[in-house]
């Protein structure tokens, strides 16, 4: 029983030495793997943060829209969302297929350095091309930046930029036909132009005045090099003094693609004149006519009269030829 004790400690012993030999020699292969891979590659191992998110947060542009063959600035606001700094950050900007190009310059921004949780509004002088159309284009923002490792990013936001033609109206060959008088209907015609490159939706006149009553007329859409008709009629209500001239204001509104609404004023001439009966007949026509039953009982009445005097006559002249014939006998 002795003898078996004492194997038995023995290999306890030994089980022991193996297991811390097992670690030491595990160490030691991991150790030799780290030095060959620092060896091979020249570098050392890092260990990363998660990607830093550097976008877009806003943009804005000058005016309403873009005018196309016109300038205009673009500003846009860039945020760093991450716990972390970037730094060596390129901005650049650029259309899909050229529609817009920078003013001057290659149209980049270099920041070195962007806080985390930070922001900066950046702004850029860029034209349109010609031959654009009237509907929105893209507008790409690119980011390019490191982490404090020198791990590179790229990030890419897509802009929506609204591209608007020049709308550019004339008014022509206004015309009140006729000459005006008091109280009588006058029509008002002429031309609404476009002389620009875009289209003029829903093109009404309205028209304003002292002299003649207010009336619309609804023209439509007109487009480009094209013209509308117009065609209003009304009525004089107000003579103008002596032989001095009235305006009537002539007020034209339309839209644009967005449905804005813009207007134009014009002014037109207007002489009205008070009525005046040089016609003989007209005279006539104005005067009051006669009943006819009364000119036929006038007239019964007078032939009564007439054979009263007839008879009347008779009569005296019967009474003288008696007392005559009397005389003789």
């Amino acid at each position: 029983m002795k003898g078996l004790f004492g194997f038995r400690k023995l290999d306890m012993y030994i089980g022991r030495v193996h297991k811390r030999r097992l670690w030491s020699i595990i160490a030691l292969f991991a150790c030799a793997i780290y030095a060959v891979a620092g060896a091979v590659g020249g570098t050392t191992f890092k260990t990363y943060a998660a990607e830093p998110k550097v976008m877009v947060t806003d943009y804005s542009i000058s005016g309403d829209s873009v005018t196309a063959r016109e300038n205009f600035e673009l500003s846009v606001t860039i945020k760093n969302t991450a716990t972390k700094a970037v730094s060596n950050m390129k901005v650049s900007v650029y259309a899909e297929n050229g529609e817009f190009i920078p003013e001057e310059g290659a149209g980049t921004v270099y920041i070195k350095e962007l806080k985390a949780d930070s922001e900066e509004t950046l702004t850029f002088a860029m034209k349109t091309i010609t031959g654009l159309e009237e509907k929105t284009y893209k507008l790409m923002v690119k980011n390019e930046y490191e982490d404090r490792y020198s791990q590179a990013y790229t990030v890419t936001d897509t802009l929506y930029i609204p591209v608007v033609l020049t709308q550019r109206v004339s008014v022509t060959d206004m015309y009140v036909s006729g000459g005006a008088v008091l109280g009588e209907a006058i029509e008002i015609t002429g031309s609404i132009n476009n002389q620009g490159t875009g289209k003029l939706y829903n093109v009404s006149v309205e028209i304003e005045s002292d002299y003649v009553e207010p009336q619309t007329s609804y023209v439509g859409n007109i487009e480009p090099g094209k013209s509308g008709s117009v065609d209003l009629i009304s009525k004089a209500v107000r003579s103008t003094p002596g032989n001095a001239d009235g305006n009537i204001k002539m007020k034209v509104s339309y839209e644009d693609q967005q449905g804005k609404v813009k207007y134009e004023e014009h002014q037109i001439s207007i002489q009205v004149q008070e009525p005046v009966y040089s016609n003989v007949e007209k005279i006539k026509e104005e005067q009051p006519k006669v009943d006819s039953r009364v000119v036929t009982c006038a007239a019964l009445g007078a032939v009564v009269v007439v054979i009263f005097i007839v008879m009347g006559v008779r009569k005296r002249l019967r009474k003288r030829r008696n007392h005559y014939d009397e005389g003789i006998i």
